[in-house]
């Protein structure tokens, strides 16, 4: 032998294992006794071990290699019955669950075949590997079905074994692959192909998302590539995984409103296609977080909540939404939606009640969150409560004819008969009273002038006039008035001289048989004003009720007022227009232009505080110095303590807005003086216009919430005139 071989088969020799496994044949054998003397020695399991010819390379000649032939032939027949054993036993093993001795049998029949590339070797690895794969030693199986497949790359059963065990430790790449060798083999017009081309799409995807996830796990967040994977996961139907990548792209978005975005896109896509309503409301509620107003965003949370029923899941989402909004209109909505959730469906009165007064006390001017609160409270049994409630939602929403309905129905269960009688009464002006409402008013409406049992004082003006009054106008315009009206008088009556009625139609009140005028003149009894001079003029169907341009009050009575009307009606008119007589309101009768009302507060705060520098134009400024000339200075202080108080009080000085609520307090108290609403809309169409432009009708509706509340039913009783 070279010198470089021996010195490598002395070095495996020294190997303890090999020197258990070496046959030494001496060297006076020859070949072929060499070959029998090992095939006789050794145990029949003892499938390693090695010959080893130690001698001269020695050449044959055909006739001695031929005298070697029986030897060969008797040692593969010897061999061939040997594996056939060892593969008998090995079944048997295997079949009986000896898996471990089942498999050294295999190895041992192995042993004489491994130089084969035969199909008798590539079946035996492949009964190997099953034999291990059967014992849990993956990796050993997968050893054997390799090496088998090998030798038949193409056989069916050992493809889908390995296959089978790919797919199983995850590797898709190899189940792809060994799927792919098969298609070859399958019918291309069949169903199995059809399966098998979905069963290799669907390993091809998996191996793709290995491969995305590998490396991405060695360049973190890297959009491509997550975006890649997430195309991978919704074609392999992962939604779960879809949506994950699909939240981690989300939050690597630097915009809150873009994030929200695609962060309720990605709730969708949860709860679409997962059913994991928990996890897409979370996902939406980060959405809402970033953005509380994202398109979708909640809707989505409602609308997957009441899916699932989860409704105190629901209304822990309303709460949260709520807190978010800062709008006082969307917070609202979810409040009313979160008031009839606790009402309706838990049934939990109190927590419904305590979400309407939040509602409330957001959006004051919602009728509709009043209503709703009245209905609980009458459930709850607090009628006090509910008529309360209804006589704020009355004040906004003032011709509606439910409010006045359910207010008639909580009254008539109380022993107040005014009440009854006030609330049909509303009823009957809507001309929407049922009959029940009806008899309610026509019982009780007034056929006459009513008895008060008191005058009109300070107190009784301050229960009248609308919570909006700026009433630290007035103090301002009772110092100005005179001037005013003085200034107006010179500067206006002149003109308006010839429109003067004759001293011949003029009537003494306590002498003349005409209704009118015995109205008018009971009005301002009742007002406590001075009596007005009265003129008539029975053919004038111009006027109803005119005051004229002089500096006592005196009034011209047209044909409307002087025939035609009832007492009630008279009555409505006279407290109504009678009114205007109490300082500083009188001026309003004459000053009836906004423009220069409004100029004339500005001209007296210019005077009172010149250090203010107000700009009053050229009207402004005459004003100005004819207030600063016929004012004495007790009057300018009065003015100075005046102006300090209104310019504190923190309210929008408006005189059309002023002059509005002066007005509405005309009409609640001809209303307090006739007793019946139903006559407002008709008289208050032939009054005229007054400094605010409201029109007869919207002046008639204001009066409808204030003939129910408790207030007027208050006044009514104060002045000795409410129906018992």
């Amino acid at each position: 032998m070279a010198r470089e071989a021996t010195d490598g088969l002395a070095a495996h020799v020294r190997d303890e294992d090999l020197r258990q496994r070496l046959a030494v044949v001496p060297e006076k054998l020859t070949a072929a006794e060499a070959i029998g003397t090992v095939l006789e020695i050794g145990s029949p399991l003892d499938s390693h071990t090695i010959l080893l010819r130690l001698g001269a390379y020695e050449v044959l000649d055909e006739d001695t290699a031929s005298l070697l032939n029986p030897q060969f032939d008797a040692a593969e027949a010897e061999v061939a019955e040997q594996v056939t054993e060892f593969l008998r036993h090995a079944e048997a093993l295997a079949g009986r669950g000896e898996l471990e001795a089942a498999s050294n049998h295999y190895r041992a029949a192995d042993a004489f075949l491994r130089h084969e590339v035969s199909e008798r070797r590539a079946r035996l690895l492949g009964a190997l590997a099953e034999v291990e794969g059967r014992a849990g030693n993956t990796q050993e199986s997968t050893r054997f079905y390799d090496e088998a497949l090998a030798i038949l790359p193409h056989d069916p059963a050992l493809l889908e074994q390995r296959a089978s065990i790919a797919s199983r430790s995850g590797e898709s790449a190899v189940a792809a692959a060994m799927h792919h060798r098969l298609l070859a083999q399958v019918p291309v017009a069949s169903e199995q192909r059809v399966t098998l081309c979905d069963t290799i799409a669907s390993e091809s995807l998996s191996a793709a998302r290995q491969a995305l996830e590998h490396a991405l796990s060695v360049k973190r967040g890297d959009r491509r590539l997550l975006q890649r994977l997430e195309r991978v996961l919704e074609a392999s139907e992962d939604w779960a995984g879809a949506v994950g990548v699909a939240v981690e792209l989300a939050e690597g978005i630097p915009s809150k409103k873009a994030r929200a975005r695609a962060l309720v896109t990605a709730a969708r896509l949860c709860n679409d296609k997962t059913k994991n309503t928990a996890r897409a409301v979370a996902i939406y509620e980060a959405a809402i977080e970033d953005d509380p107003e994202v398109s979708g965003g909640f809707a989505a949370i409602e609308s997957a909540l009441l899916r699932a029923g989860d409704h105190e899941g629901l209304a822990s989402a309303y709460e949260r939404q709520i807190a978010r909004l800062g709008d006082a209109e969307l917070s609202g909505l979810l409040l009313r939606k979160l008031a009839e959730l606790y009402w309706q469906t838990l049934e939990d009165n109190d927590r419904a009640i305590h979400a309407l007064e939040r509602l409330i006390d957001r959006l004051p001017s919602d009728p509709d969150a009043r209503c709703a609160l009245a209905k609980i409270l009458e459930e709850e049994g607090n009628d006090y409560g509910a008529i309360h409630s209804l006589e704020i939602a009355a004040t906004l929403a003032p011709r509606s004819t439910e409010i006045y309905r359910r207010l008639h129905q909580l009254v008539s269960r109380s022993s107040n008969v005014d009440r009854v009688f006030l609330t049909g009464s509303v009823l009957v002006a809507l001309g929407e009273a049922e009959i029940n409402e009806q008899l309610s008013y026509t019982q009780h409406a007034p056929e006459g002038l009513l008895r008060p049992s008191r005058s009109f004082d300070s107190g009784t003006w301050a229960k009248l006039l609308p919570k909006h009054h700026v009433s630290e106008i007035d103090p301002v315009m009772a110092v100005v008035e005179p001037v005013a009206m003085a200034y107006w008088f010179e500067s206006q009556a002149p003109r308006l001289k010839n429109l003067m009625p004759s001293e011949k139609s003029r009537v003494n009140s306590k002498q003349s048989t005409l209704s009118a005028v015995r109205c008018f003149a009971w009005a301002s009894q009742l007002l406590g004003v001075e009596e007005p001079a009265f003129y008539v003029e029975q053919d004038n169907g111009r006027i109803s009720a005119a005051t004229l341009p002089t500096a006592e009050p005196a009034l011209l009575l047209g044909r409307n007022v002087l025939s035609g009307r009832s007492v009630v009606e008279l009555s409505f008119i006279a407290v109504h227009h009678l009114a205007y007589s109490r300082g500083p309101w009188r001026l309003l009768a004459f000053w009836t232009d906004a423009v220069r009302l409004q100029t004339l507060l500005h001209a007296a705060v210019a005077l009172a505080k010149p250090e203010l520098e107000l700009e009053l134009g050229e009207f402004g400024d005459t004003l100005k110095r004819v207030l600063s000339d016929r004012m004495d200075p007790e009057a300018k202080r009065e003015l100075a303590v005046a102006v300090d108080a209104m310019l504190g009080c923190g309210k929008q000085l408006d005189m059309v807005r002023w002059a509005r609520s002066v007005e509405e307090a005309a009409c609640r108290a001809a209303l307090l003086a006739s007793g019946d609403v139903t006559v407002a809309g008709s008289v208050l169409a032939v009054a005229g216009a007054p400094v605010g432009g409201q029109s007869a009708a919207d002046r008639a509706r204001d009066l409808l919430p204030f003939t129910v509340s408790r207030e007027f039913a208050a006044l009514r009783k104060q002045f000795g005139i409410a129906v018992k």
